[in-house]
């Protein structure tokens, strides 16, 4: 059996994507996708809109770049309006077609009161198909920080903060939300816990995934052509954790974290690739009977190149 494609990390316009429901799921049959689901980012955290990344989302610099600050919501409240409309538009593209659409959704995981009450109200309201654990910040002395704010601390302040990185992907997994976990090779993109001193806690989180029965996707958003260097990310970090992924048995599935219609399939034959060095046999894909959905589980015979 060859590993299937199809993409279960995607975003549209209304939060930080450039595209429509409805483009992005022409784009996926157009291509030649098996399925496709539609998970913006449900990132709730009190105050967010003081800080240094918000205001950056909203007044991008870069030349050119849209605004993306929507996809910060500064409540819950917020939140489930702008999922609700987002929903709304998934099921009017379903109604018209039979290729299959999932409503999904990215959650930040948060430890602050309230927050797992609130989530979970949440998720009864809304009835997403299936929710992605990410871990995009950290929070610092009761500071939220992304990559970039990182990037700017002192080197033991950097070292506990990607520690508690860790330590958070971890109770993440063990919550129980989360059919999946999303690109935990995150903050190596920007160059942040490459050292040896941090592969334990790697290691302790893919133990983790396998303890609790929870399973990761390959993120190919960033990835290089051919393999090498694309934006300062070596797919030798990407190597090691698939590495991990093949020891414990990880079932996982290429995702494209695509924002826009030309994001998609981008990076996936490095990822085949790194996958078929790495080891990776166990792999999943979505799978929807009698409503309900669920990752099926498969093991992969043939070489993926």
């Amino acid at each position: 059996m060859k590993q299937e494609i199809f993409s279960l990390h995607t975003h549209t316009i209304g939060f930080d994507g450039s595209n429509s429901v409805q483009e992005m799921v022409d784009a996926a049959q157009k291509i030649g996708y098996s399925a496709i689901g539609i998970t913006n980012h449900f990132i709730v955290y009190p105050g967010i809109e003081n800080t240094g990344m918000y205001k950056v989302a909203k007044c991008p610099p870069k030349e050119g770049r849209v605004p993306y600050h929507a996809m910060y919501s500064l409540s819950f409240e917020d939140a489930l309006d702008k999922f609700k409309r987002n929903y709304d538009e998934i099921e009017k593209v379903k109604a018209q077609t039979s290729f299959p659409v999932y409503k999904g959704m990215e959650a930040d995981f948060f430890q602050y009161a309230g927050w797992s009450k609130n989530f979970e109200k949440a998720l009864d309201i809304l009835k997403p198909d299936y929710v992605i654990g990410a871990t995009h910040f950290s929070v610092y002395k009761g500071q939220i920080m992304n990559m970039h704010d990182v990037q700017l601390l002192s080197e033991e302040q950097k070292n506990e903060v990607i520690h508690n990185y860790w330590k958070n992907a971890q109770t993440a997994i063990s919550s129980g939300y989360f059919d999946f976990m999303a690109h935990l090779d995150l903050y190596k993109i920007r160059g942040l816990g490459i050292e040896e001193s941090f592969r334990p806690d790697e290691q302790e989180t893919v133990a983790c995934l396998a303890e609790h029965n929870v399973a990761a996707e390959i993120n190919t958003g960033l990835l290089p052509k051919e393999n090498g260097r694309k934006n300062g990310y070596n797919t030798l970090f990407l190597l090691q954790l698939l590495q991990l992924f093949a020891q414990f048995k990880i079932p996982t599935f290429l995702s494209d974290d695509a924002h826009k219609i030309k994001d998609l399939s981008a990076g996936y034959d490095v990822a085949l690739e790194t996958a078929d060095k790495a080891g990776i046999k166990d792999f999943c894909r979505p799978v929807s009977k009698n409503g309900k959905f669920y990752l099926e589980k498969y093991l992969i015979q043939e070489k993926t190149r």
